[in-house]
């Protein structure tokens, strides 16, 4: 399961572009976008504990994720100033948390079914790389950026999760022969 869950969160890619205005700045209130994709998932501890009567409980700790993408910023006001780059982003001590019931379908064949997921970050560093030398300029985004891509990281990597269990595993296990020919009379369901 670990394994299919870093799959999907790898295939997801792509985050919807994230908006934001700060307003803080030295250049007064800046509309910032960050377009990013998840480039690396890794996952070095999960537990699976059976819950009954027929669930599992699947907990992963101190996962990480990171993303790559562009960004862009615009003045608010006149003179509108522009500036554009990449970005680096490492989400850190990611936990995610997930129940799987365990049953079969119409046909007999085993089904799954995820509910109760949880996700959960540590820490977020952002990185920007762009034209203008000043380096501490950038920063003032990072709060900000970090914020956005927790709030996206929350809505969407839960219903991700949800819908690889409940629909890709489910379409591999309804393909399944679940029958065995003991002789030529004779088969085991």
């Amino acid at each position: 399961l670990v394994h299919i869950l870093e799959k999907a969160i790898k295939d997801a890619k792509t985050f919807p572009h994230l908006s934001m205005r700060v307003i803080w700045t030295p250049l007064g209130p800046l509309n910032v976008t960050v377009w990013a994709q998840i480039n690396h998932v890794y996952m070095p501890q999960s537990t699976a504990n059976i819950a009954p009567p027929s669930s599992v409980d699947l907990r992963i700790s101190d996962a990480v994720i990171t993303l790559a993408g562009v960004w862009k910023f615009r003045e608010a006001a006149w003179p509108h100033l522009e500036d554009y780059g990449t970005i680096d982003m490492k989400v850190s001590g990611v936990n995610i948390g997930l129940t799987v019931d365990v049953g079969m379908d119409d046909e007999g064949k085993p089904h799954v079914k995820s509910h109760g997921c949880s996700f959960s970050e540590d820490k977020i560093k952002v990185e920007y790389h762009g034209k203008m030398s000043d380096i501490y300029f950038y920063n003032l985004f990072n709060h900000a950026t970090a914020s956005a891509v927790k709030a996206a990281l929350n809505d969407q990597l839960c219903p991700l999760i949800s819908r690889e269990l409940n629909g890709d595993i489910n379409s591999i296990l309804s393909s399944l022969d679940l029958t065995t020919n003991i002789d030529s009379f004779c088969y085991i369901n």
